[in-house]
């Protein structure tokens, strides 16, 4: 006895330092049933009580040794669950969410369109919250019914384009999934290039910009895949007056997810039956291709796959005989053609190394071009006018965001760099019998690929100083660099809320934001005609000071209300001259100038919801102030 003495000790004490020493424990709660994840679930672990997160998520530190959890959500039974501890441990429980029951009724209230949350400078709308709005086609379009906010208006009746506080289309920086894209629309404006069946939510930023956000002056709006995993199939059909196609997502097991979406312009597929009766119409063809990928490798990591495709294209050519001034008969031939493209594929890293630092490291390539060719020929004369306008951007981005939270502090820093290969050309040329009739000014200039670099490091700390009251300082500086120049601009940032009671809370904020490649139009509608081209050099990046005041009320209950006012300042915009010819002054440099804007105004937003009716009421005054300086 006396020899097996040592090994029984041993045992103990070896018994007792794993049940001494604390260990981590990761775990999911989903639905035996559907493996949907069980969020609001409550994880009781000898006294201590966690809940699980939207995804069904929750960990903790424990002590090693035999442990009983007990898992309770809502209503429904509890269940409980055995587990030795022994080191960190990763688990999945499967709840059965049953109960027996004689009678059900449900009620619901409709969901406020727009909501906030603590970060009172965002927006947040989901998509299944507004199909009872009308849609335009029989098409459900995220632009428009962000267009209902106050602050934001359309150039035209029926425009998804977003005008945002006296600014322009290129201001505003439209994301996917957090990457940036270049061109979202369809039909020179009239139709959003994403599938609403793929997002989740989409944020909106009009001021009060973090730091991370940069590279435009007006606004942010980022739509957000939906990645929650399903265990069935779901699909989307699709046929509009003006646009058709399907979508589906699916989830092959609990940790991976994809969404896929194609569409297509309708009209297009109308081409061959209404040629034969009409040869001169004009079609407008345009598609649209999205995927949307997440794999969960563990609890720690994840990684996105983001895929983005918008192609536009319009031809027209027509043909008619006319009698000159001296009587002769000639013929007319003109052909237009346009058309518009961006590509974008990027992947997203997203580390948790730990509980309170969170790493978003995204990787992408994007090719934008856009491109319009006019060309008219009279035969007599064999005159030949053409017009031609293109505006070609490769871009390669890496951005490194890292979200540190600290008792009251959550600080955000990082970097982002993009490295940009830019083509602006605009050429305007008339020949006579094969012969330029401007040779001495050589009306023809090939247009020059500019390269940008842009590196963008920033910090903020958002403090919640008490229950009431939160302070997010930040600092945001741009690099900006090509063959000649070396621009650094500073760009700092502030955002202040305080809650007076339950029911008021108020709100003031303060961003500098830099634009370092912007749009040249010559109307206030989008084309293919307009110009994208890069600060550097002599051309100075586009800036913006935007100061915002607001007062937020709700109820808790059915209705909510706010009001801001702000004051805008923009200087180093650039536009066309009065005048501009690119047949006179074929460089594209010489044909724009320089303008400063301001713009100040209110809006104001009511959102109520009762038992079966939901009212919103949205109200701006703007009074913008374009005045050109060159």
């Amino acid at each position: 006895m006396k020899k097996y003495l040592p090994i029984l000790i041993y045992l103990i004490g070896l018994h007792s330092s794993l049940t001494a020493q604390s260990f981590r424990l990761e775990g999911k709660v989903l639905d035996s049933q559907t493996r949907y994840p069980v969020s609001g679930a409550e994880i009781k672990i000898d006294q201590t009580v966690i809940r699980t997160d939207n995804i069904g998520l929750f960990h903790i530190n424990h002590k090693g040794g035999i442990l009983k959890i007990l898992v309770k959500q809502g209503d429904f039974e509890e269940k409980l669950f055995d587990l030795t501890l022994r080191s960190d441990t990763s688990i999945t429980l499967l709840y059965d969410k049953i109960i027996s029951i004689d009678e059900v009724i449900v009620t619901a209230d409709r969901e406020r369109v727009f909501t906030r949350d603590n970060n009172l400078e965002i927006a947040k709308i989901n998509p299944g919250a507004f199909t009872f709005l009308p849609s335009v086609g029989s098409n459900d379009d995220l632009l428009k019914k962000v267009q209902l906010l106050p602050g934001f208006q359309s150039a035209g009746e029926g425009s998804s384009g977003l005008i945002v506080r006296g600014g322009q289309y290129d201001q505003n920086l439209i994301t996917i999934n957090g990457f940036p894209i270049y061109q979202l629309y369809h039909f020179s404006g009239f139709l959003s290039a994403v599938d609403p069946f793929l997002v989740s939510d989409i944020e909106i930023m009009k001021g009060g910009f973090s730091a991370k956000y940069g590279g435009k002056l007006s606004s942010v709006v980022n739509f957000n895949y939906n990645n929650t995993v399903t265990d069935t199939v779901l699909t989307s059909l699709d046929a509009g007056l003006t646009i058709s196609g399907a979508a589906v997502r699916f989830t092959p097991d609990t940790l991976t997810s994809f969404n896929i979406s194609g569409r297509i312009g309708t009209i297009s597929i109308l081409k061959k039956i209404v040629k034969k009766s009409l040869p001169e119409f004009p079609f407008y063809n345009f598609y649209d291709f999205n995927i949307g990928a997440s794999r969960k490798i563990n609890l720690k990591n994840e990684i996105d796959f983001t895929f983005f495709l918008n192609k536009d294209y319009l031809n027209k050519s027509t043909s008619l005989t006319v009698q000159t001034d001296n009587g002769d008969i000639t013929g007319i031939g003109d052909y237009a053609e346009s058309g518009w493209k961006d590509i974008l594929a990027g992947i997203l890293w997203i580390n948790k190394p730990l509980d309170n630092l969170k790493i978003e490291t995204r990787l992408y390539s994007q090719t934008f071009l856009s491109k319009s060719r006019h060309e008219m020929i009279e035969f007599i004369k064999q005159q030949l006018s053409m017009n031609e306008a293109s505006s070609s951007i490769q871009e390669i981005g890496f951005t490194n965001n890292w979200t540190y939270e600290k008792k009251m502090h959550s600080i955000n820093f990082g970097l982002n760099a993009y490295f940009r290969r830019i083509k602006p050309e605009m050429t305007t040329s008339v020949l006579l019998h094969g012969e330029p009739i401007y040779d001495d000014l050589n009306p023809k200039v090939l247009g020059m690929n500019y390269s940008q670099n842009e590196l963008s490091p920033y910090i903020e700390d958002k403090i919640t100083l008490n229950k009431k009251t939160i302070f997010r300082p930040g600092f945001r500086l741009l690099i900006l660099s090509d063959q000649n120049s070396l621009q650094i601009r500073p760009e700092p940032r502030f955002f202040i809320s305080h809650q007076l009671s339950n029911f008021i809370t108020l709100m003031g904020s303060y961003a500098v934001t830099t634009q370092s490649i912007q749009q040249i139009s010559s109307s206030n509608i989008m084309s293919t005609a307009d110009l994208w081209i890069p600060a550097g050099n002599k051309i100075k990046p586009s800036t913006s000071n935007i100061a915002e005041i607001g007062i937020y009320l709700s109820n808790n209950k059915s209705l909510t209300a706010e009001i801001n006012l702000y004051y805008k300042k923009m200087k180093n915009l650039y536009t066309y001259k009065d005048g501009a010819s690119f047949l006179l002054y074929p460089n594209w440099q010489d044909n724009i100038t320089m303008a400063t804007g301001k713009s100040y105004g209110s809006e104001i937003l009511i959102q109520g919801k009762f038992k079966k009716i939901f009212a919103m009421l949205g109200y701006t005054i703007i009074l913008p102030k374009i005045r050109t300086t060159g």
